[in-house]
């Protein structure tokens, strides 16, 4: 799915909120060439190649006629349905951190605005918060709103399984993980700006963020029993890109009026006819981890990757091993633990790494890599022959870490490296999410001009998310 925005030429595109005609506009580095007064009281200011929009083009809502039901499923206790009711253009999805405050005191300044790396956690509050905002339902003695009555897991769970079935179906995706592209997007296409202020320049808050538009959907569950509705909702990101943002208080950022879309559930919906066991438990849950090829003495660091193409095929057609999860079920891109007293993650390796595939080489092993440190994880020691990170956390923002090196000495398909029990999960806790991290480096090599060896070392990184409900 191409999520990076259609019509970007040139340069980024400025998105600039002037509230009144009576404004200091700031001084930018690209020199303006027009400006024109719109017909709703705002500015719009033509820069060199770029156009700065108005206030009213900012996170704007294209509402449907009418809600399109895009999946309908029951269980024993619900019948499901899941609706998408339109769009929300213009999201700042890094909500306000990114943001430089400027106070004029007559002073000129200069300020260089950079784009930030976002995380998905950061990305994920703020979609939330943008579309709980912006749609609206009135409850009733029919109709509940799911955090009301307790009921988020059960709409988050069948939301997750509804959206992959149809609209993730043909890239076999989750919502969530347009947040996750989204993030890694801010990561690689890191970008900044020179931007002067004079004597007249506002007051406010600047900055480059990371932007996006946003697909908005209601879930609703009909209980059987109670005969009420229960919704909630949640969004995926479309398209995302990094603009230029301008607020005049953080006040003003925060408590943004949004336009709304208004949602009731339709009358007269059918009864559906296919059944689904959303926690239809399953004995081992096996995950292909996500590879990323990284730049040899970087750390591990996905944001830095090989350069050269020969390097990066010595890992062609093959994996090193894959995740499995035991005493859980799993519905769409949800887990959850069934049997806690089984509850484990294990690495299994599913090569000799002493002869591993040949791809244009007479030998592919694993590594001693010298390395101590790996991004993003608390490993401070050498890595060895293979290294792991796994991260815990559970619905009260509180974590737990936990690694290893030197994990993959002599390991062969036979090989289970556990990297998570249950003796580690804090039974008073409930576990939202668990970050998985296995590192190492590959050895490439083979004769060469004059029977002399050609060698090459790369660093790979593989990891994943388990979201739980």
């Amino acid at each position: 799915m191409n999520k990076t925005r259609k019509n970007i030429v040139g340069t980024i595109v400025f998105i600039v909120i002037v509230m009144a005609l009576a404004m200091s506009l700031v001084a930018c580095s690209n020199a303006v060439t027009d400006t024109k007064q719109g017909t709703d009281g705002t500015v719009k200011m033509k820069l060199s190649n770029t156009e700065i929009l108005s206030a009213k083009d900012l996170r704007t809502v294209t509402k449907k006629d009418e809600p399109t039901l895009k999946k309908a499923f029951r269980d024993d206790d619900y019948y499901y349905y899941l609706f998408d009711l339109g769009s929300i253009n213009n999201v700042p999805l890094e909500g306000f951190s990114g943001m430089i405050k400027y106070e004029n005191h007559g002073q000129s300044a200069t300020y260089q605005l950079e784009s930030s790396s976002v995380e998905s956690s950061t990305i994920t509050k703020t979609v939330s918060a943008t579309t709980q905002e912006t749609v609206t339902s009135s409850a009733s003695a029919t109709l509940k709103i799911a955090e009301e009555v307790g009921m988020v897991d059960v709409c988050k769970v069948s939301a997750e399984y509804a959206y992959t079935a149809t609209v993730g179906a043909s890239i076999s995706a989750s919502y969530t993980d347009s947040y996750t592209e989204a993030s890694n997007f801010s990561k690689t296409k890191k970008t900044s700006v020179s931007m002067s202020f004079d004597k007249n320049a506002e007051n406010g808050y600047y900055g480059y963020v990371l932007t996006g538009a946003v697909e908005v959907y209601a879930i609703v569950a009909f209980d059987i029993k109670k005969a009420t509705y229960i919704v909630d909702y949640f969004s995926d990101i479309k398209q995302y890109w990094i603009d230029f943002y301008y607020f005049t208080s953080s006040d003003e950022f925060v408590n943004y009026r949004y336009e709304t879309i208004p949602f009731a559930v339709p009358d007269n919906l059918e009864i559906p006819t296919q059944y689904v066991d959303l926690y239809k438990i399953s004995e081992t849950i096996s995950i292909t981890m996500d590879r990323y090829n990284c730049n040899d003495g970087n750390r591990y660091n996905k944001a830095e990757q090989e350069e050269n193409a020969n390097w990066r095929s010595r890992h062609d057609g093959f994996e090193l091993g894959e995740l499995k999860v035991y005493g859980c079920a799993k519905a769409g891109n949800l887990y959850a633990i069934k049997r806690a007293e089984e509850f484990s993650i294990k690495y299994h390796v599913l090569q000799n790494v002493q002869e591993l595939p040949r791809v244009g080489t007479q030998l592919t092993c694993i590594e001693n890599d010298t390395e101590t440190k790996v991004v993003g994880t608390n490993i401070n020691q050498r890595i060895g022959r293979g290294a792991y990170w796994v991260r815990v956390t559970y619905t009260d923002d509180t974590q737990s870490q936990y690694n290893a090196t030197n994990q993959f000495e002599n390991a062969n398909s036979r090989t289970y490296v556990e990297l998570l029990n249950s003796s580690q999960i804090d039974p008073n806790k409930t576990i939202r999410q668990v970050e998985v991290v296995v590192v190492y480096e590959l050895f490439a090599g083979g004769p060469g001009f004059l029977g002399i060896w050609w060698k090459e070392n790369s660093n790979w990184r593989c990891e994943t998310v388990l979201n739980f409900a």
